[in-house]
């Protein structure tokens, strides 16, 4: 055997060791997270939080997060044909519109008299996107916007800020559809869950931060049949546009939990 031969046989036993170290650490970490699971929301926030002392998530947790979240949602596609958008029309909501669908050949624009309506049209497949006011500068996050999203299951697709013509204040709206879209480098994500676990939050908040995944926003009221639980709804800044990581991480801590949208702001 000539040294070239030696190098080629040497280099596919090396592929075939990190393949097989490879499978055994995926493995170990999916172990990991079946046990997860079955522990309380706090002790597995705990765990992560030990396991991101050294820096964000791993490559390894990377690719099992991959596996293990494959269909949650659709890679969102770059360049679509026609868009259609329902939402009330005004100058506001037309420049969300196209600002939001650039990407689109032809945007047709429904107009509804009331934003239920815009909703039920996404919901009912008659619109492929609908456009709310998702919060102000000057009030806020609206719990409509979260009610809306709730009755009719539609994900943030997008978002972005415009400033009224008339005053200082700024408008947050939102992109949303029937399915959870991942752009190819999402930048935001929000949640949702509901707990009467003081310390979860806490927790929660703390093992986000060590993985390097930093929450933006927190908005938290009682449930109105409930008022000794609360609903939490919690924005992120994702680490390394990893969406995955987070719909992994969020598995195994949150069983129950409702992910609203993975997004990117658009300027």
């Amino acid at each position: 055997m000539n040294g070239a031969e030696t190098v080629k046989r040497n280099l596919e036993n090396a592929r075939k060791l990190e393949r097989a170290g490879e499978v055994i650490v995926s493995a170990q970490l999916l172990e990991a997270a079946r046990c997860l699971t079955g522990a309380s929301p706090t002790a597995a926030c705990e765990y992560f939080q030990r396991a991101f002392e050294k820096g964000p998530v791993c490559p390894e947790m990377f690719s099992l997060s991959r596996l293990i979240c494959k269909g949650h949602g659709k890679k969102h596609e770059e360049k679509k044909d026609t868009v259609m958008v329902s939402c009330i029309k005004n100058p506001i909501s037309l420049a969300a519109a196209r600002k939001m669908c650039a990407d689109a050949t032809t945007l047709r624009v429904v107009e509804e008299t009331d934003f239920r309506s815009a909703c039920e049209a996404v919901a009912s497949k008659q619109t492929d996107y609908c456009i709310l006011p998702m919060c102000s500068s000057s009030d806020g996050y609206y719990p409509t916007f979260s009610k809306l999203c709730k009755a009719n299951d539609l994900k943030i697709c997008s978002t972005v800020r415009i400033s009224k013509s008339d005053s200082d204040e700024e408008l947050q709206l939102a992109l949303l559809s029937r399915e959870l879209e991942i752009p190819s480098r999402p930048e935001y994500a929000c949640f949702s869950f509901v707990c009467d676990e003081q310390s979860l939050l806490w927790s929660l908040v703390c093992a986000l931060g060590k993985s390097g995944c930093i929450p933006t926003s927190i908005t938290s009221a009682p449930l109105e049949y409930n008022m000794d639980r609360f609903e939490h709804r919690i924005e992120v800044r994702l680490w390394e546009n990893n969406a995955e990581a987070l719909l992994y991480f969020l598995e195994a801590t949150l069983p129950g939990h409702t992910v609203l949208g993975i997004y990117n702001t658009v300027n």
